[in-house]
């Protein structure tokens, strides 16, 4: 009987919910949170668009714009996806507070690796061994970093009711592999969680982007130089300029960037400069050059940094004259700087290139350590 009952509802509600939202829906109608009007009925049965009447209909059911207002502040609290987020990497999803988002899980599950037990196989994890392994014959002071994701520095800010974040983190796993094929890893996760603003004002990770900042990079060069050098190492001392970063990786929205609450872009500030000698070593262009400790070094790469896949640089002033060959990917754009305050001699390397190039270049330059950062996602 109750079956009956609820089967009957359901065909009664079919039939009420359109009947009684034409009456009450009309053209004029204005759906706030879509910032728009009603989809009209077409006028003539010639040639009709179909997918337009099917839109004109949802849009005249019953209670159509309540649930819309509802469902909508429900998935802003939990799940966002956004245009302007290049759909073959990750979806963004928003955190709980301060305007932050989090990569999802398009890209390697990047966000169910920080919420929830897997047993995935690693897909890069050979690739990386194999290029490591042959750094390693070449000196074997040989070092992976890791750029640990956001998720795992700032797992409080994620979404509770996904998952359990901070519970679980699946690059421990992988670490244990790479040491038992004896290579070095550097892990910068528990440096950069002992150096957070546990009051928020500032952060060491982009809130719309997903990688970390200038501060974060200062901390993982100083906890890299310190397991490296031991009590050798001396730090160079940097004052920091905070300001808001408007756009990122996981949302360009630069209102929303406006928006959030906490400063997340980091300048660093220190007043020694130097002069420095850097060569594209591909296109052999090479370009001398006063530069500021803490910033990028001169540009020879066609007035364009990015277009430099390996580039060797010289300088007048440092703190150590061993030669470092540092292989990154993008998180390497904000520990470079440090990198190259330090050495004499470095040779940077773009980790996406061609691993035969990787290989001959950094033989070339014969250092006496290696640094193979990439970001924990990647791995």
């Amino acid at each position: 009987m109750l079956t009956k009952v609820i089967q009957s509802s359901f065909i009664a509600l079919s039939f009420i919910v359109p009947i009684v939202g034409n009456l009450t829906i009309n053209n004029e109608t204005v759906f706030k949170e879509e910032n728009r009007t009603a989809f009209a009925y077409p006028k003539s049965l010639k040639n009709i668009d179909w997918d337009l009447l099917q839109k004109a209909l949802n849009d005249r059911l019953f209670l159509r714009q309540e649930v819309q207002v509802n469902t909508s502040k429900l998935l802003d609290s939990t799940l966002s996806q956004h245009s302007d987020f290049d759909p073959s990497s990750a979806f963004a999803m928003k955190g709980t507070q301060y305007g932050w988002y989090f990569a999802g899980d398009i890209h390697d599950k990047v966000y169910s690796k920080h919420t929830k037990k897997l047993n995935l196989q690693a897909p890069h994890f050979e690739k990386h061994l194999s290029l490591l392994l042959r750094l390693s014959t070449i000196t074997p002071k040989t070092y992976l970093l890791v750029g640990p994701d956001k998720a795992g520095v700032y797992s409080e800010l994620m979404n509770p009711l996904i998952g359990h974040p901070g519970k679980y983190r699946d690059f421990d796993n992988l670490k244990k592999k790479f040491e038992e094929n004896n290579i070095k890893v550097i892990d910068n996760l528990d440096v950069i969680k002992a150096h957070k603003d546990l009051n928020y004002k500032t952060s060491l990770y982009f809130a719309n982007d997903t990688h970390w900042n200038l501060k974060a990079g200062y901390h993982a060069f100083n906890n890299t130089l310190k397991t490296i050098l031991g009590n050798d190492f001396e730090p160079i001392e940097y004052s920091f300029k905070w300001s808001k970063s408007l756009i990122g990786d996981l949302n360009q929205n630069t209102e929303i960037g406006n928006k959030k609450e906490i400063l997340d872009k980091a300048t660093p500030i220190n007043t020694t400069t130097a002069e420095c000698t850097a060569r594209d070593i591909e296109n052999n262009q090479e370009k001398t050059a006063l530069r500021s400790f803490g910033t990028e070094t001169p540009i020879v790469c066609a007035d364009d940094f990015v277009s430099c896949n390996f580039q060797y640089t010289k300088n007048s002033l440092y703190k150590s004259k061993l030669k470092v060959a540092l292989i990154s990917d993008s998180f390497g754009h904000n520990f470079r700087p440090y990198f190259f305050d330090y050495f004499n001699e470095t040779l940077w390397c773009n980790a996406y290139d061609d691993h035969d190039k990787i290989i001959k270049y950094v033989t070339e330059f014969k250092p006496d350590v290696i640094l193979y950062l990439r970001a924990e996602r990647s791995l």
